[in-house]
């Protein structure tokens, strides 16, 4: 059976034109905010490769792999459409209609069989939904619509791009290689695919955060973007909106007592602190050792386990297979032990020689590069002043930790490089520009390039 084509011919004559109105609406926006700005460079040229993503992602897609998870957001959130405006407004109550109970409707009703059960999940349904308001603007056509998910993304990647070009003016160029040119951004997140949606909705939610909370800017729109951004995350990918809202919660405690200008009062505050905390340990240990053991600890084996047993029923290909993680029992010692292993698979792999296809060759090559960077800082500046560093920079800890944090996550649940490089993009900027402030900062923090 012959591939279903989703590219429609009509899509080619009109991608120029939507590249020439983005392009001048970005004109507009700079003559705006960036009239007498280098930033107006980096849009140009961010936002141009942003574009070249997205067409590379939909054309692979199309006429290369020519089957995946794109496809069925984009023909789900056609379907939704359809649904939508068939018997409007009787069908308004699909827009807020549970995950579960839209995946029955879409069986009764979508002729579309490779869908079914697909669209029960909340983060396939939310991502189909975007995808069918996108497609209002584009035809109906999946490359045109692959260009606004390209956009959003962008959006994001932008927003931190300028948060952080600001704090560290001279660091510009290294900032716009790690939020704007990095390969695996470009490519994996410029799709109509969950990790476009992610990745803007992340930089939305930490350049909210940081205006608002670190900066002390009282801005309402900055309000609504910080919960706009978190339910969109919570909407596609619950793990992530976890994360990033834990480590920013951790990161407003640290600001506050960092905020605190007498030298005394501030290690006083942070000492009762600590001791207050120890106290509650003590107090509530068995408690919380059983609920570890009794309920943390089994939820992240099962996770596990079931994730490796799935992996293993549907895996066809051994060689594209990340299984050095090994077996884990239902104990927090097995669990930790497991830790570094995930890190490294996260953070580095796939290596060079895993690679067997196009696609992965270029994550691998990028992991490499970061890898030997990683190593290059701990010797270059030191295993113990690169730790210290970490610990007492803001930016620099607030990186690392979700790093981190996001890294252990993925690495004990993915098992497929496919899936591994998509799912790591969100630690990708983040983790690149901690080790550029680690090389190209001292102790103060002060950039010495």
């Amino acid at each position: 059976m012959d591939p279903v084509v989703y590219i429609k011919y009509y899509e080619f004559f009109l991608l120029p034109v939507y590249l020439f109105l983005f392009f001048w609406i970005t004109k507009w926006l700079v003559k705006k905010y960036y009239a007498d700005s280098i930033l107006k460079k980096f849009l140009y040229l961010g936002l141009g490769a942003k574009m070249f993503g997205s067409i590379a992602f939909a054309l692979m897609s199309q006429y290369f792999f020519k089957e995946g998870d794109t496809f069925m957001y984009f023909t789900g959130g056609l379907d939704f459409k359809n649904f939508l405006f068939t018997k409007f407004p009787e069908n308004l109550d699909l827009l807020f209609l549970p995950a579960e109970e839209y995946g029955n409707f879409y069986k009764l009703n979508a002729d579309n069989v490779n869908n079914f059960g697909y669209m029960s999940s909340m983060g396939n349904l939310f991502t189909a939904k975007i995808s069918g308001f996108f497609s209002f603007f584009s035809f109906n056509g999946y490359l045109l619509t692959s260009l606004f998910f390209g956009l959003f993304a962008f959006s994001g990647m932008w927003r931190l791009f300028i948060i952080f070009s600001k704090i560290y003016p001279e660091l510009i160029r290294h900032c716009s290689l790690c939020f704007l040119f990095l390969p695996s951004i470009l490519y994996w997140g410029s799709g109509i695919m969950k990790d476009s949606i992610c990745l803007g909705a992340i930089g939305w939610l930490f350049s909210s955060f940081y205006l608002f909370f670190v900066l002390k800017k009282k801005n309402w729109f900055l309000i609504v973007m910080l919960v706009t951004s978190a339910y969109i995350l919570y909407s596609v990918k619950v793990y992530i909106a976890f994360t990033i809202c834990l480590v920013l919660a951790i990161w407003l405690i640290v600001n506050f007592f960092s905020s605190i200008a007498n030298k005394l009062v501030r290690r006083l505050a942070s000492v009762v602190t600590f001791f207050f905390g120890i106290v509650l340990l003590v107090v509530f240990s068995d408690d919380i050792i059983s609920s570890i053991n009794n309920e943390a600890v089994l939820l992240i084996s099962d996770t596990v386990m079931g994730a490796t047993k799935n992996y293993e029923i549907v895996n066809v290909d051994a060689g594209s297979s990340l299984s050095n993680i090994g077996d884990i029992q239902p104990n927090i010692t097995s669990i930790v032990s497991k830790i570094p292993i995930a890190i490294n698979n996260a953070l580095f792999r796939p290596y060079i020689w895993e690679a067997r296809k196009l696609n992965i060759l270029m994550s691998a090559l990028e992991n490499m590069a970061i890898m030997f960077f990683t190593f290059y800082i701990f010797i270059k500046r030191g295993f113990i002043t690169t730790f210290i560093k970490i610990f007492t920079r803001q930016l620099i800890f607030f990186c690392f930790i979700f790093s981190i944090l996001f890294a252990i996550l993925i690495g004990l649940t993915c098992f497929n490089y496919g899936s591994l490089v998509r799912y790591k993009l969100p630690i990708m900027p983040f983790y690149s520009f901690m080790l550029v402030l680690l090389y190209y900062t001292d102790k103060a923090g002060k950039v010495i390039v």
